[in-house]
């Protein structure tokens, strides 16, 4: 019985494969009446329960169920229903019109939580309201392989174009290896308190070899620090994040060197060049999300402090 009055009536108006939607789930109720036993249908339930825990799966605090794990008579029919629910009836006018597009609730979202910049990678802007479309939902938990919860809105997170069809696609968070042994933490997306995790840098390569402007991803390595070490693992490997980054500071060394001494040229006379660059090492740690400033404190800071950055600044100086 679907107690909602405003979903009771959508149920007769939208169509899925050919058929209303309240047939669809007819023919999914008869299937567990008629080929699932007492026992099947309570691990159904309870899986439906566990499945829609997200925080707590991301956590390790609670078991995942799969769709390998649900009995084959209505394992293909639940996940074509599931899918379905977000690929088909979940952008139907006629749910759009009772509820709200997505749409709408992307730039809710991003609005309300100030979200300009891929959470996932922070490389990259999103999309606001002040655009016509939208950036992709990222289903964290893949709804390929989770039933239950293709349209738990704590599970569908704002995820920019390279995250999510370049580097995630179907990766699964929460498992890191074949079977069930490979189970890991992961960062939970709506999570409360946002896991700190620092970006630091360091080279590999002979300092006295290195030509700052034209650095290359060989010359050095990118770290990721943080108190929740597995969930900072699973979320490299999930993303590719030290790669990207390494591969970002040497797309944008010579730009953000060459804004250095352009701010240096104008300061000059006012400041030591000492001072100018402990102010800007603090305007990086103030807005790390700006223009990449979070990798800019992380290789400038190293660079500083290697003694290397001032001399690179003056060759480039001399040079224009």
């Amino acid at each position: 019985l679907i107690k909602d009055v405003t979903l009771r009536e959508l149920v007769e108006k939208i169509e899925v494969r050919k058929k209303t939607w309240r047939e669809v789930i007819a023919d999914i109720h008869d299937l567990f009446r008629e080929k699932l036993t007492p026992a099947e249908r309570q691990a159904i339930r309870e899986g439906f329960t566990q499945n829609n825990r997200i925080e707590d799966l991301c956590n390790k605090a609670a078991d995942p169920v799969h769709y390998a794990d649900l009995p084959e008579p209505v394992r293909q029919p639940l996940k074509d229903f599931f899918t379905e629910l977000y690929t088909d009836v979940l952008k139907r006018k006629p749910f759009e019109d009772a509820y709200e597009t997505l749409k709408a609730y992307f730039d809710k979202l991003t609005d309300a939580s100030g979200l300009t910049v891929c959470p996932f990678c922070a490389l990259n802007d999103l999309k606001s309201r002040f655009h016509d479309g939208r950036d992709a939902f990222d289903h964290f938990l893949p709804k390929s392989a989770y039933p239950f919860n293709s349209i738990n809105f704590r599970n569908l997170a704002p995820i920019c174009h390279e995250c999510n069809s370049d580097e995630k696609l179907a990766k699964d968070p929460l498992f890191g290896g074949a079977g069930k042994m490979g189970r890991r933490s992961a960062t939970y997306p709506f999570a409360n308190k946002v896991a700190e995790i620092a970006v630091t840098v360091t080279f590999t390569a002979d300092l006295n070899s290195i030509r700052v402007a034209s650095l290359e991803p060989s010359q050095f390595q990118v770290h990721l620090t943080c108190a929740e070490v597995e969930a900072a693992a699973t979320w490299d490997a999930v993303f590719d994040v030290r790669r990207r980054y390494a591969g970002k500071i040497c797309q944008k060394m010579s730009e953000w060197l060459q804004e250095l001494c352009k701010e240096y040229r104008r300061r000059k006379g006012r400041m030591d060049v000492e001072q100018f660059f402990e102010d800007k090492l603090e305007d990086f740690r103030e807005s790390p999300l700006a223009s990449g400033n979070f990798l800019r404190y992380a290789i400038f800071s190293k660079l500083w402090g290697d003694g290397i950055l001032a001399a690179s600044m003056r060759e480039m100086m001399a040079n224009e």
